[in-house]
This record gives structure tokens, sequence and C-alpha cells, in this order.
């Protein structure tokens, strides 16, 4: 069975006629919305159960992390590209560089708050049983549910991992350059997979 959990709080009756009131206070406010949050995230949780809901917060966050940490990594680079620039203006390019990697890293913060919540939230979860029918999630255990991402690297490593993600050397009776596409497939130079 799939299940969508949407709800928009602005559509709600009575949050309209709180919301209403022009002079509203901003800790007002911050009550309201926060215990609409909760209503909602308690019905997402009899929705799912608590074990399901507690993989899948798991999930989207080590999954939001790591999209959003590549993302910085590559801001900053274009950061320390063009920090030299700043000197043509008079400013010291390196509190400038102090001063914008920290309010990208601020940023990166929020967008990962963002982004977590919202696929909470919104994820679909369907649950299919050994013989491929879908179950109803509610009647589940966490040992039923099936993720994908990177669960499923660890999961399937067993034992050491070093061993595990780097590929088997392949043995060619013609010389290699070490500069040559490796013949195993990765698409690495030969020096920097099997060469080693």
């Amino acid at each position: 069975m799939e299940t969508v959990f949407t709800r928009n709080l602005l559509e709600a009756d009575e949050i309209q006629e709180k919301l209403s009131n022009e002079r509203l206070k901003i800790a007002e406010l911050k009550e309201i919305v926060t215990e609409e949050a909760l209503k909602a995230f308690t019905e997402r949780e009899e929705e799912l159960s608590p074990e399901i809901l507690l993989q899948l917060e798991k999930l989207v966050i080590l999954n939001v992390i790591d999209n959003r940490w590549r993302e910085h990594l590559l801001e900053m680079d274009y950061l320390k590209e063009g920090i030299g620039l700043r000197a043509y203006g008079q400013l010291d390019p390196l509190v400038e560089y102090k001063r914008e990697a920290y309010n990208l890293f601020i940023s990166l913060i929020e967008e990962i708050k963002v982004d977590t919540v919202k696929l909470v939230f919104n994820a679909k979860v369907v649950v299919r049983g050994p013989g491929g029918e879908e179950e109803e999630t509610k009647k589940l255990s966490v040992k039923n549910v099936k993720t994908s991402g990177p669960s499923d690297v660890v999961a399937s490593s067993s034992g050491d991992s070093s061993k595990a993600s780097r590929p088997e050397p392949v043995h060619v009776d013609e010389k290699i350059g070490r500069n040559d596409l490796c013949p195993c497939g990765s698409g690495k130079k030969y020096k920097k997979c099997c060469g080693k």
C-alpha cells in the first residue's frame, strides 16, 4: 500500500482564523506553527510506526547531509577561486573568505534542516513483502522494510570495507601505460586504480 503524507497547514480553517488577526505576535505565531507541526508529526508516526519512521528519518538525514555537503564543497571551491579578486576592491581576501565561508556554512545548516523536514513529511513509504506484494505499513516491523541509499552499500560490504570498495586487479599480457584507462572498466587511470 502506498501512503503519501501531504498537509498544508495554511489551508486549515482554524489556522486561517488564528492567522487572520493582523496584530498577531511572533511568539504566538511560533506557538501555532509548532503545535500544528507536532500534530502532523504525530499523525505521520501513527501512519507508519515509530520504528519505520525512525529508520526513514535516519535515511533521509544521511542522504540530505551527503547531498548538501557535496554542494557546499563545490561552493567553497568557487569561493576560493575568486576570493583573490577582493584585493582589487581594497578588501582583505582572508577576512572576506572567512566571512563568506561562515555565511555559506550557516546557509548549509538551514538547507539541511528544511530539506530533512520536507522529505520526512512527504516521503512515500512502499513496503514489499517477500513475495513482492505490497503490505500495509502499520503492521510491519523494521525487519521487513527495504531501503535504498547509502545503507545498502554498508550492509552489502561484509568484513573489510577497503577490499569491498576496491576492484580486483586485472592481469593483462600487454604493457599498460600509467596514464591509460584501467582495463577493469572503472574509468580511472591505471596508476590510480589497479596499478597501485
